[in-house]
């Protein structure tokens, strides 16, 4: 029986977990769990009776000693500021924990309702520290495991201690190992997402800044084109080495005008050495070896008749030098910018993409608003190739070849055919964070072309020849004047109001710094003098500065 106290914690502090875990009690078996005495009166271990045999969740003889016992087994706690809790049973190793290492914030994840009903009827909830509690979430959804972590792995900045209940890990094994297994790849993932901030925040910033004049002088493909091409074929070309196969057929493709050809990366120097433009070339890569890399030929050419579609954070070398005519954008999450001083005139929420490890992942975000459906994928490999990792026509491609005898740090995953390749961690991540945008996109069909490329999740596996073979392609689709659209009218007012806001902040934000840095003086001054009433008095102060200074909107959007 669970405690009126505790349903009530529940409704006010987790509602939509409480909802969720309600809505399942019908389903949930009441006899799977029982609360039993141990060897110790005061302290009830928990039964799980299975089809084979009965497994306990906690000792038999004495569940505090085993609790303390697992306690101690952990290392350097003293390191970490949150922990995540996997596995209630009854709670006694969370409890052991937190009064130990009182300093801890804490989130709880259950993966059993059944447990779950048993922990709520021998806790009482307000009786943790719950000011350091984060969340708890009881698994009702085979999603949950990857929302929570996802969740409490982006918004905790600290380090992060995982421990589970020892007992989980073969009552519930595949369960465990699934929730182990994600929690090391969202770890993994957030690092990689941190080292990039690191490496390209300052780039963000100013791109988007020198990009804004660009941004306020074309279109917004998204304002104006969001929809208008409904069940129309696209193909999205990469520049992995399949795409060399693929090139008569693209080629056909083009001069049929059967489906929209956008080229990403590096890609566009393969179709131009093949004497094929296709119908745009989108770009967001924030690094200045951008222009070099991708698009100096098309600089050095002067190739005018390749439409450009930017994320409005790409490296400004590119719009500066690009000699096409017609240019196109779309707004970016890394662009604090454009997203604060921009909106509508319609009111219409302004819509942009999500920043992703590959152009190809922006790209398919792109198209699946634009309407279009299926999205064919074409040298999409995410993989080596025998020894390459890019199409033939690309500079750069011969120093991105492997030793076949030297695969240390390499991932082995299945290609399209359930064949075992290599591929790099990179790749590998370009591949996931594909999978995830596939799997978030209802009613459209993916399908992937890539000879002896990665498999990928949520994509059917064709041959590009079949599919033109087939008649898969029925008619020509292509209106020639897709692209001409008239530049985006952003609210100018609406703009000015924001720039000034922007503006007068960064005139005052000198001197609110230098109210900040004025308190840490007289707080290093009483620190070494031991003035301790002054001392305390310092903090509030503090305080007070600091939050000017978090509020200031040019601290906020740029710095």
């Amino acid at each position: 029986m669970i405690p009126v106290d505790n349903i009530v914690f529940m409704k006010e502090n987790f509602p939509l977990v409480w909802d969720a875990y309600r809505e399942t009690e019908s389903q949930q078996n009441l006899a799977l769990v029982e609360i039993i005495p141990s060897r110790v009166e005061a302290f009830p271990t928990l039964c799980l009776y299975g089809e084979d045999r009965d497994t306990f969740l906690h000792s038999r003889y004495n569940p505090l000693r085993e609790a303390q016992t697992i306690v101690k087994g952990l290392k350097n706690v003293e390191e970490y500021e949150h922990v995540i809790f996997y596995g209630t049973g009854l709670g006694y190793h969370i409890r052991e924990l937190l009064e130990r290492y009182p300093h801890l914030s804490f989130s709880i994840y259950e993966p059993v309702p059944e447990v779950f009903a048993a922990f709520l009827a021998h806790n009482e909830l307000k009786s943790l520290p719950v000011r350091h509690l984060h969340e708890i979430v009881v698994e009702t959804s085979p999603k949950d495991a990857e929302a929570f972590l996802r969740r409490t792995i982006a918004q905790i900045q600290e380090n992060i201690l995982f421990v589970d209940l020892p007992s989980y890990r073969t009552a519930f094994a595949e369960k465990f190992q699934s929730f182990l297994e994600l929690f090391k790849e969202v770890v993994s993932s957030r690092r990689i997402s941190l080292a990039t901030d690191f490496a390209f925040e300052k780039r963000w910033i100013i791109n988007s800044l020198r990009n804004f004049k660009e941004v306020l002088n074309t279109p917004n493909i998204l304002a104006e084109r969001a929809g208008w091409f409904k069940d129309k074929p696209a193909i999205l070309v990469s520049a992995g080495p399949s795409l060399d196969y693929e090139i008569e057929n693209l080629r056909y493709i083009k001069e049929n005008e059967l489906a929209y050809i956008f080229s990403v990366g590096s890609a566009v120097n393969s179709l131009i050495d093949a004497g094929i433009h296709p119908h745009a070339q989108c770009t967001y890569d924030p690094g200045a070896a951008n222009q070099k890399m991708v698009f100096a030929r098309i600089t050095q050419e002067g190739i005018t008749d390749i439409p450009l579609i930017f994320g409005s954070s790409v490296g400004y070398e590119v719009l500066e030098n690009y000699p096409g005519e017609i240019k196109l954008h779309m707004i970016t999450s890394q662009d604090m910018i454009s997203s604060y001083l921009l909106k509508l005139d319609d009111e219409t929420r302004l819509d942009g993409v999500m920043d992703a490890p590959s152009i190809a992942v922006v790209t398919l975000q792109l198209l699946y608003k634009l309407g279009f459906n299926p999205i064919i994928l074409v040298g999409q490999n995410l993989a080596y190739a025998g020894d390459r990792h890019y199409a033939g026509g690309i500079e750069y491609g011969k120093d991105y070849r492997i030793d076949p005898d030297k695969t240390k740090g390499l991932v082995r995953v299945k290609d399209v055919e359930g064949v075992e390749i290599y591929t790099s961690p990179g790749f590998d991540r370009m591949r996931m964070n594909m999978e995830h945008y596939i799997q978030s996109m209802e009613g459209i069909e993916v399908i992937n072309t890539t000879r002896g490329g990665a498999d990928i999740k949520g994509t059917t596996y064709r041959l590009l020849e079949e599919l033109i073979a087939g008649n898969f392609f029925f008619h020509q689709v292509v209106d020639p004047d897709w692209c001409n659209i008239l530049i985006t009218d952003y609210d100018r007012e609406y703009l000015k109001k924001r720039f000034t806001r922007l503006k007068n902040d960064y005139n005052q934000l000198d001197a609110q710094l230098q109210g900040v840095m004025s308190v840490l003086k007289e707080i290093k001054l009483f620190q070494e003098t031991n003035n301790h009433e002054q001392l305390n008095r310092c903090w509030p102060k503090f305080d007070r500065a600091f939050n000017k200074v978090k509020k200031n909107k040019f601290f906020e959007m740029v710095i």
